[in-house]
């Protein structure tokens, strides 16, 4: 195993403060980074007072160097994969707060 099976994946958003919440049951607060497996498929909800709810997918992908570095081994545990995209960015669309108007 030359890649190891597991990827650190970034988590941003704008605004920063967002909950991240993965299908794998992990959480954060943006901007971080979790630790997943590299043949993970996974969906990521993006939660932050006041604003929208953004979703994102991640999902396995065929490393360029993985089948002649790793071969067979790789291939058995996974780490032949690079978790795409990443890092992950969302922009959140926020409602502005409105400000009372004192009469």
């Amino acid at each position: 195993m030359i890649r190891g099976t597991k990827q650190p994946l970034q988590l941003t958003s704008e605004p920063p403060g967002a909950k991240a919440s993965l299908g794998t049951g992990q959480s954060c607060t943006t901007p971080c980074a979790v630790n997943l497996s590299r043949n993970t498929n996974t969906i990521i909800v993006f939660e932050k007072e006041g604003c929208e709810r953004q979703i994102a997918s991640v999902f396995p992908t065929l490393a360029t160097g993985g089948i002649l570095l790793g071969g067979i081994i790789d291939y058995g545990t996974g780490a032949v994969y690079d978790l795409q995209p990443n890092p992950v960015m969302v922009q959140l669309r926020c409602i502005p707060e409105s400000n009372p108007r004192i009469s």
